[in-house]
């Protein structure tokens, strides 16, 4: 193993049908003249059924990993199921990360031959929201906060770290339309904020694969 040019590298054994080793550090230095000898001894495959609350989610990749590199991918069946390749025993991530869906994932153990695990992912929606004013304040003036009452997360955080979308910058425009898309559905928490206070709030909710149109009037 000598000319690769690092002192430690990460080798994993992966064969598509026999199965996956998980990745294992090794010293290059300590193994100079010498031969690697890994076994790749699959002790069992991993079932994850990936579910949006109690609803199975079908036509989905999944990916695995070992948990750093890849270790397979499978598409989730009619029931929301998917199947690892056989698994050495080790310590390994499933998780979904397609459009359409919020980025998830779960750990498990593989050290059996059957092992279940869920995978709880969120199918993605949007708002398409109309703001007015009843008393004709310009309503760009107006700063509303969104926050995710199940991720307990500012929506403007991840806007600004890229998760979600908002072709208005997160501002109302000057007709007051104001859209967020990419959102994991479910229900949120809003705050319209003017000169720094805080000056009406509500609840609304979004929808799986769907896009919510709703008007808001403020003083």
């Amino acid at each position: 193993m000598s000319g690769l040019g690092w002192d430690l590298i990460d080798v994993l054994v992966f064969h598509p049908q026999i199965g996956v080793r998980p990745s294992e550090r090794v010293d290059v230095k300590e193994l100079a003249g010498r031969t690697l000898e890994l076994e790749l001894n699959p002790v069992g495959r991993t079932r994850v059924a990936v579910r949006d609350g109690e609803v199975a989610i079908a036509g989905v990749q999944v990916r695995f990993l070992d948990p750093k590199y890849n270790a397979g991918r499978a598409m989730t069946d009619e029931e929301g199921v998917a199947w690892s390749l056989p698994l050495q025993e080790g310590r390994y991530r499933a998780e979904v990360g397609q459009s359409g869906y919020w980025p998830a994932a779960v750990d498990f153990e593989c050290n059996k031959e059957e092992v279940w695990t869920t995978l709880q992912v969120r199918r993605t929606g949007g708002l398409d929201l109309e703001i007015q004013s009843a008393s004709a304040r310009d309503v760009r003036s107006y700063v509303l906060e969104l926050r995710s009452k199940e991720f307990e997360a500012s929506v403007a955080g991840w806007l600004g770290a890229g998760k979600v979308v908002s072709p208005q910058g997160g501002r109302p425009d000057e007709d007051g339309r104001l859209e967020f898309y990419g959102l994991p559905n479910g229900e949120y928490t809003w705050t319209a904020i003017l000169d720094g206070a805080g000056v009406m709030a509500g609840e609304i909710q979004v929808g799986p694969h769907a896009t919510n149109k709703k008007k808001l009037m403020l003083p």
